[in-house]
């Protein structure tokens, strides 16, 4: 088992068992938890702590805790090519959008060109450097800029009207980079993706494969081994069409599947694990 995974367990063995647990047993899983190799692997090739991985690694699942809005450290890196290129006006609204509903604690304000109402209001550069690809630990995710596409296919962690996760599958159009300037705090980079979403089809559940084992850990109870959906429609752009890339639970992989009598195919969706090494 690899340490990650290894620190992961003792993280909630520990979070369960103190009530009842001697505190001389609790000091030696303090102990076992503290022990980290961090000089190689993962940890090694980006600069972060075991702690601080296990954090990246719950990120999706805390969002009812925490606003994740794309400026959040992460083990990896945008890969080459990439570009810098100017929007569209209706993608810089897209953009606005999006901060506006990410920031909506802060109040902030947001403009872009000469549409500035209030002095204090934040400005939206329609430039960005798009990217193909992204590295994220030990995983690659791709996008449709990709000579193939099968990276680009990914569960994505929100919350639902009534405040319930809910993992939804979407396909990565590309990967792009955008700074603003932050009251007191300065130029912030957002890692961001434009991705189209697929449809929720009623029959989610139609393969009834839950999913067990270490990934209840982080509160994957929700997602199943084997997920029923329909295809991808093309909706108009709206700021719903980006997320922050600290919000991918996972990829997936999928295929084409035909209800008895139905008329349209539709897409089984099967989860991949994430993957970190030490």
């Amino acid at each position: 088992m690899n340490i990650i995974n290894r620190q992961s367990a003792l993280h909630h063995t520990m979070s369960i068992a103190k009530s009842f647990l001697s505190d001389q047993v609790i000091k030696s899983l303090m102990k076992l938890q503290s022990f980290q190799h961090e000089d190689r692997g993962t940890l090694a090739k980006y600069n972060f702590t075991i702690q601080e991985a296990l954090y990246f690694k719950s990120l999706p699942f805390q969002i009812r805790q925490m606003n994740i809005r794309g400026y959040e450290s992460y083990p990896g890196k945008l890969l080459d090519p990439s570009h810098e290129i100017i929007m569209e006006k209706s993608l810089v609204d897209c953009l606005i959008g999006y901060y506006k509903r990410v920031y909506a604690d802060l109040e902030y304000q947001f403009y872009s060109g000469s549409q500035q109402k209030d002095e204090y209001a934040i400005f939206v550069s329609p430039s960005i450097i798009r990217a193909s690809a992204l590295q994220i630990a030990d995983e690659h995710f791709g996008s449709k800029l990709c000579r193939s596409d099968l990276a680009s296919n990914v569960m994505v962690a929100f919350l639902d009207d009534e405040n319930n996760i809910e993992y939804w599958p979407a396909t990565i159009n590309y990967f792009f980079k955008h700074s603003i300037v932050l009251p007191y705090v300065g130029p912030t980079e957002h890692i961001l993706a434009m991705v189209d979403w697929y449809g929720k089809h009623q029959k989610i559940d139609h393969f009834s494969v839950p999913r067990r084992g270490l990934t209840r850990i982080f509160n994957e109870a929700a997602l199943r081994h084997v997920e029923l959906w329909k295809p991808i429609k093309i909706r108009k752009l709206s700021c719903e069409s980006i997320i922050p890339i600290q919000r991918i639970v996972c990829r997936f992989v999928k295929s084409d599947y035909c209800l008895q009598n139905a008329r349209t195919n539709l897409v089984a969706v099967i989860p991949l694990n994430r993957r970190f090494s030490v």
